[in-house]
């Protein structure tokens, strides 16, 4: 017959599953990272002038968030205060632009403003 385990085990294996759960419920969201052309409003976390984190929920403590990596643009909106709490926090916009982005060539204009297809062809000695 089998001895019943020790106590010590059973209260160490509770003891790490409590710790999970804890850590699961209470750690804050991973913030995303932001795509060429995202824009989201929300409370600044932090900003270093090349990467800005913004938390989309501010009024739930750590809620959402979602980091912007040079280059962005960033806009003051208003003054907002937390239903319940009345923490007052400033509302930020926040774009995020491409990186290195190349313009797209203009296409050649083939013949004058307004002129017909038959105009354009170069067989035409009109």
């Amino acid at each position: 017959m089998r001895p019943p385990p020790k106590k010590r085990t059973c209260l160490a294996r509770n003891a790490s599953v409590l710790m999970l759960v804890a850590l699961t419920l209470c750690a804050p969201a991973l913030a995303q990272k932001a795509k060429p052309g995202d824009v989201a409003k929300g409370k600044i976390v932090s900003d270093d002038g090349k990467t800005l984190v913004l938390n989309l929920e501010p009024c739930k403590g750590s809620g959402t968030s979602l980091t912007f990596s040079e280059p962005y643009t960033k806009k003051s909106i208003k003054s907002v205060k937390c239903p319940g709490s009345g923490k007052a926090y400033e509302l930020v916009e926040v774009e995020q632009k491409g990186k290195g982005k190349v313009p797209d060539p203009k296409p050649e204009d083939p013949g004058k403003p307004g002129a017909s297809p038959s105009d354009k062809h170069p067989d035409n000695k009109d």
